[in-house]
C-alpha cells in the first residue's frame, strides 16, 4: 500500500515537472518572439504611454534592449532544453535585473510594453524558483509599476473637442474667471477642433450645469448656445444612471489630471506652446474657492 501510494506521488510530482519545463519553455518563447516583433517595429499597439517612446532608443553594451531581450530569453530557452544544471541560477539573476528595471519605470516612467515583459520574466520565476525572495521583492515593483501604468494611461475627459486639439481649456462652470477666458478665447477665433473643454466641479451644481451643456450641445451642436445653458441658472437635467457615472468619473478624471500637473487653480488654458491660468486670476480648489467671486 505504501509503495503505490509512493508510486502515484513519484508520478504525479514528474508530470507536474513536466508541465511546469512546458510552460516555461512557452513563456520563454513568447518573450523571445515579443523581442523580435519588437526589433521589427511591430509592437506599436503595445505602446500605450510615454515611457515606451523614452526607452525605445535605450541601449545596453551598444545593442537596443530588444535585442538584448531576446538574446536572453533564447539562452533561457536553451539551457531549459538541455536541462542545465545554472538553469535556475541564470532564472533567478534575470528577475534580479527584470527587478531592477521595474524600480526604474517606477522612480521615471512606466512602459507598457516592458511590463509586459516583466510579467513573462514573473510567471517564468513563479513556475521555477516560486519561494525564492526575489519573487517577493519582484512582485512588489511589478504591482507598484503597474499602479503607476494604470495612473499614467488616465486621460483627461473633454465635454468638447478632442485629445488632440492644440488648445485645452479646465474650466468650472460656476467660475467667473473661467467663462471671461473662455469668451476671450472664442473672440480670438478658437473655434471646431482648435479647442477642447474639460470641466471640473468647484461647486455642488456644477454637474448638473456640465451635464446641461452637455444636452444642449447634443441638441443644437452649437458651442455657444452649450455655454449659455452652462452658465445660466442650473436647470433640471434627468440623466441616466450610466451617463450620470460617466459624468461623475469625468469631472473626477479632469480633477486627478490637475492635480498630477500641479495645476490648483482654473481657469488653465494648455497649448503646444505654453501653458498659462487665463485672464484676471482664477479659481481655487477645495476650502480656497471663496477666492473667486460668483
Amino acid at each position: 500500500m505504501e509503495s503505490g501510494r509512493t508510486a502515484i506521488m513519484g508520478w504525479v510530482g514528474r508530470n507536474t515537472n513536466i508541465n511546469g519545463r512546458l510552460a516555461s519553455g512557452l513563456l520563454l518563447a513568447l518573450g523571445l518572439i515579443l523581442c523580435i516583433l519588437a526589433m521589427k517595429g511591430w509592437t506599436g499597439k503595445l505602446c500605450l504611454t510615454e515611457g515606451c517612446q523614452i526607452y525605445r532608443g535605450y541601449k545596453l553594451w551598444g545593442f537596443s534592449l530588444h535585442h538584448v531581450g531576446g538574446a536572453v530569453f533564447a539562452l533561457g530557452l536553451y539551457w531549459l532544453y538541455k536541462r542545465s544544471t545554472v538553469y535556475k541560477d541564470f532564472i533567478r539573476l534575470c528577475l534580479w535585473v527584470e527587478t531592477a528595471l521595474l524600480a526604474f519605470q517606477v522612480i521615471l516612467l512606466p512602459c507598457s510594453e516592458c511590463l509586459l515583459i516583466g510579467l513573462i520574466w514573473g510567471l517564468v520565476g513563479f513556475l521555477t524558483i516560486p519561494r525564492h525572495r526575489v519573487m517577493k521583492v519582484w512582485t512588489v515593483f511589478f504591482l507598484a509599476a503597474m499602479a503607476m501604468l494604470v495612473k499614467d494611461m488616465v486621460k483627461p475627459w473633454p465635454v468638447y473637442g478632442g485629445q488632440d486639439s492644440a488648445v485645452k481649456v479646465f474650466f468650472s462652470p460656476s467660475c467667473d474667471h473661467c467663462r471671461e477666458t473662455i469668451l476671450n478665447l472664442m473672440a480670438g477665433g478658437f473655434q471646431g477642433e482648435d479647442v477642447a473643454f474639460y470641466p471640473v466641479a468647484l461647486e455642488g451644481d456644477d454637474p448638473q450645469r456640465v451635464a446641461r451643456f452637455r444636452q444642449v450641445l447634443s441638441a443644437s451642436l452649437n458651442l455657444w448656445q452649450a455655454f449659455q445653458a452652462c452658465w445660466g441658472v442650473p436647470e433640471p437635467c434627468s440623466l441616466g444612471l450610466s451617463d450620470w457615472l460617466k459624468l461623475r468619473l469625468g469631472l473626477l478624471r479632469n480633477k486627478m489630471i490637475l492635480a498630477r500637473m500641479g495645476a490648483k487653480e482654473v481657469p488653465l488654458v494648455l497649448s503646444k506652446a505654453m501653458a498659462w491660468g487665463g485672464t484676471g486670476g482664477g479659481c481655487s480648489f477645495g476650502e480656497k474657492l471663496a477666492d473667486c467671486p460668483h
